[in-house]
């Protein structure tokens, strides 16, 4: 038996082109209100934009140089975000079925449960993934993906606590996939066609432009019924 532990947003899900200002504006709200910071909306949306650019993740900045408590700004930027904007990948539902009997499946995420709980229902994969087995921001709050192994910890404890040798994540975020990696799980990121930093490369085994097309291959290389997917079927070897 397989185990996939996945990241939701940019991973599991995309967005409509016209996310990224819903996204602003819900970022602000949460650094201006709940954050308690004196920027204004036009220097927040700065700053996520500097942030994607250089750092590859939207608050970095806002963290790092104006003392954001990511925690905050992270759960009162999820509560704030329109569903309307989730644009779900049509045969994720196929992908996950083409596994029924071989894989299990959570979610670990950085958003708040209000929101993964309502996007897994937008995306149609409810079936493989109830509450239960959605691990969110509320429950593992003192430990960020990129820093500790309770995240990480909770989704296996979810899934019956299998082998982490027989898990494996999915992230559209390279800094994610450190502990992953340490804990002993295949690693698989979504790179959106990024170039992965030196500094993870041993952190990642494997690299693709939608994790459907990782998971299709992955069912022929195991003789399971194929799905049709969009993108470059990648190799199942570990990218050196």
């Amino acid at each position: 038996m397989l185990y996939f532990i996945h990241d939701l947003d940019d991973n599991l899900q995309k967005f409509h082109p016209h996310a990224v200002d819903a996204m602003h504006a819900a970022a602000a709200c949460a650094v201006i209100e709940d954050c308690g910071l004196t920027l204004t909306v036009d220097e927040v949306k700065k700053l996520i934009e500097e942030s994607v650019r250089t750092k590859n993740s939207h608050f970095d900045l806002l963290i790092e140089q104006h003392g954001a408590d990511w925690r905050t700004l992270h759960l009162g930027y999820n509560l704030r975000m329109d569903r309307g904007i989730v644009k779900p990948i049509a045969h994720l539902p196929a992908c996950m079925a083409q596994f029924n009997g071989h894989a299990e499946h959570s979610i670990l995420s950085h958003s708040h449960m209000a929101w993964a709980s309502d996007c897994v229902d937008i995306n149609g994969i409810r079936p493989w993934i109830p509450d239960e087995r959605i691990i969110t921001l509320e429950m593992y709050h003192t430990e960020p993906k990129h820093k500790g192994f309770k995240g990480f910890e909770l989704a296996l404890q979810s899934m019956g606590g299998p082998d982490p040798k027989n898990v494996i994540f999915t992230d559209d975020t390279a800094a994610n996939h450190v502990m992953a990696k340490k804990m002993g799980m295949q690693t698989v990121w979504s790179s959106h066609g990024r170039t992965l930093a030196a500094e993870f490369a041993s952190s990642v085994d494997h690299i693709v432009d939608d994790v459907t097309v990782f998971m299709q291959n992955l069912a022929q290389h195991m003789g399971l019924p194929a799905v049709k997917t969009q993108g470059r079927a990648p190799s199942l070897a570990p990218d050196s």
